[in-house]
């Protein structure tokens, strides 16, 4: 398994991120599938990224690296859901 370096620019502003491997924050995020927003990398704690949940507009840090864990992996919404998404938005 490749593990990731631990920087700042691992996921850039505004990736898009759903639960991963080692997830352990219960329901911040709405449910399992749902997804949120990488909002800025933790400067104080190396691998930790403060994200920004669609479903529950809650705001929580999780890992990405620190520890070898990874409480959220990167994703992209399949097209279905990114036409849903932009539904009454125009």
């Amino acid at each position: 398994e490749v593990v990731p370096t631990l920087q700042a620019d691992a996921l850039p502003h505004n990736t898009l991120v759903v639960r991963g491997r080692d997830w352990n924050a219960g329901d911040v995020d709405g449910g399992g599938g749902r997804y949120g927003s990488v909002i800025e990398p933790c400067s104080d704690a190396p691998g930790w990224f403060t994200v920004l949940w669609e479903a529950t507009g809650k705001k929580q840090r999780h890992r990405f690296g620190a520890g070898s864990k990874f409480d959220i992996n990167p994703t992209t919404r399949t097209a279905a859901e990114a036409a849903a998404a932009t539904v009454g938005h125009g």
